[in-house]
């Protein structure tokens, strides 16, 4: 699937995947794309477009949680809670299907205040003085739900890492099943490790929701890359770095244009054909993902092997690696 929008002054074409991830340093720029992913799909952008259609109010479920929400927040059924508001929708629906209990509970009520009327005579017609003023009556439906749900969980009993974690698979089993469902999410590992983003991830691709993921941390990178659609934000900029693989090819073997078959194979296509280009990638796979995430998400960097406390520097381990490192640099125009 395909968005476009406008996002600083610049006409946004995005190859979105079921999960997407942003990566980038603090005021990056990450939480205003967060905020205009949710309005855009919310169809309140104007000229935001899915695959080459404007997209309109109701035609998509989207779901948005901030770095601060916690499972708490959601399973308390507060004001903003998306369980509150699933509650909500399977009540609605039932009583819409079954549109005459409703009448029916009240007229039961109405018996009852007959009868306390009644009783109210009988204190007054002996002198006791006493009056009672009762009305028993349902509104509508959120009245049964205010009145009749009540949850209660020690706010104690959960790690801030299950709780995230946990937030986020409530809200993946909360989708409308009868609308294309988009979930944002900002730092959406802020209280997570490593291992429990591996299992997050597992858990959500899955899903059939599309994800946008945003965060300033490095350490998902490795289980996201060649996985997922990646993306790094700076200085309110995108850049798409899913296809990497083409990306270290041509860091390696460069951009030329050949003028026919023979010089491509003495060059770039003996790489390609010998299997040299993936044995060297290989190589420097692991170590490149995990620099690259660094890079990623850090504002001012340096490449290079000298100590530097001014400036994150990334040390890249050969050669191969600091060609790879530095092209990707000079896209972010960077180095």
């Amino acid at each position: 699937m395909n968005v476009s929008f406008n996002y600083n002054q610049d006409k946004i074409r995005l190859n979105i995947g079921h999960v997407n991830v942003f990566y980038g340093y603090s005021q990056s720029g990450k939480s205003t794309l967060a905020k205009l992913l949710e309005s855009g799909l919310l169809g309140k952008e104007k000229g935001f477009y899915c695959s080459s259609t404007i997209v309109t109010k109701d035609e998509k479920s989207v779901i948005f949680i901030d770095s601060k929400e916690s499972l708490i927040d959601h399973i308390k059924l507060g004001s903003k809670s998306y369980l509150k508001k699933y509650y909500y929708n399977k009540v609605k629906d039932y009583f819409e299907e079954n549109y005459n209990i409703l009448e029916n509970i009240n007229e039961s009520f109405n018996e009852i205040n007959e009868l306390l009327k009644q009783l109210a005579n009988e204190f007054n017609n002996n002198s006791l003085n006493t009056s009672i003023d009762i009305s028993l009556n349902i509104d509508n439906v959120d009245e049964i739900i205010d009145n009749f749900v009540n949850v209660r969980i020690r706010e104690n009993s959960l790690s801030s890492s299950s709780s995230k974690e946990l937030l986020i698979l409530l809200i993946t089993m909360l989708q409308d099943s009868d609308k294309e469902t988009h979930i944002i999410i900002d730092d959406f590992d802020a209280q997570l490790d490593e291992e429990t983003t591996m299992h997050l991830f597992n858990k959500i691709s899955d899903s059939n929701a599309y994800f946008y993921l945003f965060t300033n941390k490095p350490n998902s990178l490795p289980h996201s890359i060649s996985r997922f659609h990646i993306y790094n934000v700076r200085r309110q900029h995108i850049f798409d770095f899913t296809n990497l693989d083409y990306i270290v090819k041509t860091a390696l073997a460069g951009e030329t244009k050949y003028n026919n078959y023979e010089e491509y194979m003495l060059d770039e296509g003996y790489l390609v054909a010998s299997g040299e280009l993936s044995n060297i990638y290989s190589k420097i796979q692991y170590s490149s993902v995990y620099c690259l995430g660094r890079m990623f998400t850090s504002k001012d960097f340096k490449i290079s092997n000298d100590v530097n406390y001014n400036k994150v520097v990334i040390q890249p381990s050969s050669e191969d690696e600091y060609k790879v490192l530095s092209y990707i640099a000079s896209l972010i125009n960077l180095n």
